[in-house]
């Protein structure tokens, strides 16, 4: 082991072979496969897409409250399905890769470990994996296996076209609108009817107002949630998940301890994110 990530080469500050940041970010991947209380996941978005909804499969008898990959999987072969224009082969090839992933890691894992497997969908083995990140990234096969996932997730999303993430890009110049612009992108729109307000560069701005805003309220109480959109806003690869263990090591002293959910000094926090932070 060494005190370099093996994936973005930042300091581990532990005894791991991938840092926090990375790992969460696999985390988060991992979370988007199964989905929450507020979106479907991935794996319903793939259903949806290998079944090109709105396209009429072959009466099996099969009941309708089956997924569609149910029906073709357990009725109609695949390439009875692709023949009749059923599926979408590039959706079908992201499940079977995303599908490949997520079972392989879980496999290596329980080798080593023990245990009982997740049954064999993807939500299930995304649950799994994801309840076990910290373990993973202290394993000499987790840069391969964050790698691994990253890449199965990134191309399910461009299989069933997921819209892009849309972040906060600042107050539009015109009207003083709230912007949201997809994450990335050189420009950010106003959607405000009869303005045609531009912010050009609004990475940059987010960044810079962040860095306002900690510099002038170093004392400011944020929720682990806001001082990562913070630390994100500011180009550092930081989850909510890594500030709370930053809490569980003692490291980082939440404003009350009894508090739910807690909050901590935005000051404090970005002090953490310092380089000879992160390397102790």
């Amino acid at each position: 082991m060494g005190a370099i990530c093996e994936i973005c080469e930042h300091p581990v500050g532990e005894q791991a072979y991938v840092c926090a940041a990375c790992a969460g970010g696999m985390l988060a991947a991992l979370r988007a496969v199964h989905g929450d209380a507020h979106l479907h996941g991935l794996d319903t978005d793939l259903d949806i897409a290998i079944a090109r909804q709105g396209t009429r499969l072959p009466d099996t008898g099969a009941k309708r409250t089956k997924t569609a990959s149910q029906i073709i999987t357990e009725d109609i072969t695949l390439p009875q399905a692709l023949a009749m224009g059923g599926v979408d082969p590039r959706a079908s090839e992201a499940a079977q890769v995303l599908r490949g992933t997520l079972s392989t890691w879980c496999r290596v894992l329980i080798d080593e470990d023990g245990g009982h497997p997740p049954t064999g969908t993807l939500a299930s083995m995304a649950r799994w994996l994801g309840e076990r990140t910290e373990t993973i990234r202290h394993r000499a096969w987790a840069p391969e296996c964050v790698d691994e996932v990253l890449a199965a997730v990134a191309q399910a999303r461009r299989a069933v076209d997921r819209p892009p993430e849309r972040v906060y890009a600042g107050e539009c110049p015109q009207c003083s609108a709230p912007v949201y612009g997809v994450k990335g992108r050189d420009t950010a729109d106003c959607r405000r009817e009869g303005c045609d307000g531009i912010i050009e560069d609004p990475d940059a701005r987010r960044a810079d107002a962040a860095r306002e805003a900690a510099r002038l309220a170093p004392d400011r109480e944020v929720t682990a949630v806001e001082a990562a959109l913070v630390a994100t806003a500011m180009g550092q690869r930081v989850t909510d998940r890594w500030i709370r263990r930053l809490d569980q090591m003692g490291r980082l002293a939440p404003v009350d301890p009894e508090a739910h959910p807690r909050r901590y000094r935005l000051g404090d926090v970005l002090a953490e994110m310092s380089p000879q932070s992160r390397a102790s």
